[in-house]
Parts: structure tokens; C-alpha cells; sequence
């Protein structure tokens, strides 16, 4: 099983979602029924969120609704509401409940770095699926990439994927590279998360023109 989805997000991170995204989730659903996640009947943390955003990935939110409310008890006392939190905004974020994601996120603190990863990925989307604050937005970028570089050591595929979206990211906000080069540097990179929603987040880019007009 662990070399199975090791395999698939490798895939996922690749570009190749549409394919490998639903086989994930039809993976986690044999792994539950038969009890692979869970070990003295306690699930982690991080695989119960995995398994909540490859549902959402293939919009089967009442699937996700319902394995949250039925199967949250196998968290560990302690981290149950930090996953709860996450789970939750995991699924707000895809219905494009913006505001409820930040509510969800934006008081908790998170030490784990796939906690890290995951609720800075979804608070910083937000961000921009609002547009209401663009320098916020940018100052975000740069507080989340320096967390991550101190996590590079050791150099985890996560890690690498996670820098690489936010570094687009900043470079969509301060809109000082050409579209082309833009595009070129979502499309072939080998590692990137979420390379779908950056690739909508570009369909309006201008670049450097808009950027220079707006001085002027």
C-alpha cells in the first residue's frame, strides 16, 4: 500500500491528477474497508487528512463529510481537533467557501510540517481565490517559503513541491515575468504541486506591462 501511493503522488505531482487522482482515492476507500491505515485502532493524523483531500480532489464531498464525522474518533486525543480543523477546511476550500477555510485555519498553530504544508496551501489559495489583499498575499508567500526552506533538511518531494508553488506564486503576484516564461516554468517543472489551479490563476496574467502601467 505504501509503495502504491508513494507511486501516485509522485504522479499527482507530475501533472497527471486527472489520472492518478481517482485511483488514489479508490485505494484509500480498499485500505479503509480493510483496515490498512490503522494501527492498535489509532489512525495518524496525516493519513486521515491524506485520505480527506484525495476525496476532494475528486469532488466526492459527501464521502469526505461522512469519513470525517464517522472516523475522526481513530485521531489521537490530542491532535483530533487540529484534524478535524484541516479536514474541514480541506473540503470548504473545494466548494469555494473561502472564508470558512480561513476561519477553520488561521488561529490554529501547526508543528508538523505536512500539517504546515497542508494549511498554509489552503490559506494562501484563499487568499487569492478572495483577491482582496495582494500585499498580504505576497508577504504570506514570503513568510511560508523561508518555513520551508528550514524543513529542506531532509529533502522531502513534499517539501520541494510545496517551494516550487509558492515561488510561483509570488512571481503571479508581483508580475514582474513575462506569461510565457510564466507557463514554461508551471508545465515542465517535474515537481509541483497543485499545477492545475496555478495554470487558472495565469489564464488572466499580464506581467510585466500591467505591472509597469500601474507604476506609471
Amino acid at each position: 500500500m505504501s509503495y502504491l501511493h508513494n507511486f501516485a503522488a509522485a504522479q499527482i505531482r507530475a501533472g497527471k491528477e486527472h489520472i492518478y487522482a481517482p485511483k488514489l482515492h479508490r485505494l484509500n476507500q480498499f485500505g479503509l474497508k480493510h483496515s490498512f491505515f490503522t494501527i492498535q485502532g489509532e489512525m495518524s493524523p496525516t493519513q486521515f487528512t491524506n485520505i480527506v483531500n484525495a476525496a476532494c480532489t475528486v469532488k466526492d464531498f459527501d464521502w469526505a463529510k461522512l469519513f470525517v464525522e464517522d472516523q475522526l474518533q481513530l485521531v489521537s486525543d490530542k491532535l483530533r481537533d487540529k484534524t478535524r480543523s484541516l479536514s474541514l477546511a480541506t473540503i470548504y476550500f473545494e466548494q469555494a467557501n473561502y472564508r470558512e477555510v480561513l476561519k477553520c485555519l488561521e488561529a490554529k498553530d501547526y508543528q508538523d510540517i505536512h500539517y504546515i504544508i497542508r494549511s498554509r496551501l489552503l490559506i494562501l489559495r484563499s487568499y487569492f481565490e478572495l483577491q482582496e489583499d495582494v500585499e498580504k498575499n505576497l508577504d504570506y508567500c514570503i513568510a511560508f517559503e523561508a518555513q520551508l526552506i528550514r524543513y529542506r533538511k531532509p529533502k522531502t518531494g513534499a517539501v520541494e513541491a510545496t517551494l516550487e508553488f509558492v515561488r510561483v506564486c509570488k512571481m503571479i503576484l508581483q508580475e514582474k515575468t513575462d506569461k510565457e516564461s510564466l507557463l514554461t516554468r508551471i508545465t515542465e517543472n517535474a515537481n509541483l504541486y497543485l499545477r492545475n489551479w496555478l495554470l487558472k490563476q495565469v489564464t488572466h496574467y499580464k506581467g510585466r506591462s500591467a505591472a509597469a502601467k500601474r507604476r506609471k
